[in-house]
């Protein structure tokens, strides 16, 4: 699993609880994640995690691929 280096704590602002963004690795792919400090909660992007699940080749085909059927829902 491979780490990007993260934001000093000195330069996040304190009104943004999710200031902890820390990308992660998932099966070749990288997946967006940040942490919020309050509820201590992980929250990973939609649209990466669609893209290693359906295979998807590039993040523009998932997130059409995501957004059909969000659309279908808000209807």
């Amino acid at each position: 699993m491979s780490w990007v280096q993260q934001t000093p704590s000195s330069e996040r602002s304190a009104s943004n609880p999710f200031s902890k963004s820390l990308p992660t690795e998932f099966d070749g792919h990288l997946i967006r994640r940040v942490f919020d400090e309050a509820t201590k909660t992980w929250w990973f992007s939609v649209i990466d995690v669609v893209q290693v699940l359906a295979q998807q080749p590039d993040s523009q085909t998932a997130r059409k691929y995501w957004n059909k059927p969000k659309e279908r829902l808000s209807k």
